[in-house]
């Protein structure tokens, strides 16, 4: 029976080693990458989520920012784009409720104006006629600086 030789066990050893630290290396670099597509991958699906919540007009709350890389710059663009909206909707939402206000005013005025000249009272006064008219004639023209305002 043949012994291996002390140079050929010195050469065995020597690829067991190399195959060793070639699997480490490996596993190194999927921990590494593993873990780096983690640190990514993570706040890119939280802005994901928050920028579906934001095309529904949904509320959300702001995007912890982590660390200070182009992510982190990213979601505090972000967190401001999403206040600036909701600052916007808020705006808006008071700018239809002053609309509707100034725009129901007038329109009640001609309705009750032109539901007392329908009715036709009789003995109604021609000055009270020509009151209500006049009423009908002013509001119309308020209703349409208004309009002519916020077009």
């Amino acid at each position: 029976m043949a012994f291996p030789s002390h140079g050929s066990a010195l050469k065995l050893k020597n690829v067991l080693l190399f195959l060793a630290s070639i699997v480490v290396s490996l596993l190194v670099s999927l921990a590494v990458a593993g873990f780096a597509t983690l640190r990514i991958a993570r706040p890119l699906r939280e802005l994901r989520a928050a920028a579906c919540d934001v095309e529904r007009r949904k509320a959300t709350e702001p995007i912890p920012v982590r660390g200070r890389d182009e992510i982190a710059d990213l979601t505090i663009a972000f967190n401001r784009m999403a206040d600036r909206l909701r600052e916007l909707d808020s705006l808006k939402q008071h700018l239809f409720s002053a609309i509707t206000h100034d725009l129901r005013t007038p329109l009640t005025v001609i309705a009750w104006s032109a539901e007392r000249l329908g009715r036709g009272e009789a003995g109604m006064p021609r000055e009270r006629r020509a009151s209500l008219v006049e009423n009908i004639r002013m509001n119309t023209a308020r209703l349409l600086g208004l309009v002519t305002q916020i077009l």
